[in-house]
């Protein structure tokens, strides 16, 4: 057993953001890349363990502003990202949960 231990390679320990504010992003990301509803503040903040107050002063020392704000920018990011790539948009606001391709220009125009 000790030379298959000293034999074995030694487990990477995963890469984590390391603030909460970086994590929150990342569970953004994740739920994108997955083509999943982007979670609500409530849910990334328990799911990071921590409060919501404590997830808005991260976000607000990390980049100056609310979680709300960092959740809409990166849903604005990627949805760039999909037109870019050549989709409609109406497809991507259907695709992101957005009621009509108008709210999703809202977004869009507000988040320059």
């Amino acid at each position: 057993i000790v030379e298959q231990l000293a034999a074995s390679r030694p487990l990477a320990m995963p890469e984590a953001p390391s603030s909460v504010a970086m994590r929150m992003v990342r569970r953004f990301h994740q739920a994108l890349e997955r083509d999943l509803p982007l979670p609500s503040i409530d849910t990334v903040a328990s799911e990071l363990g921590v409060s919501i107050r404590h997830l808005q002063r991260a976000c607000q020392i990390e980049f100056g502003v609310t979680p709300v704000t960092v959740r809409r920018r990166v849903l604005a990011t990627h949805a760039r990202a999909l037109i870019a790539q050549g989709q409609s948009a109406a497809s991507v606001s259907m695709d992101l949960g957005f009621a009509s391709s108008g709210h999703l220009h809202r977004l869009l125009r507000e988040t320059r």
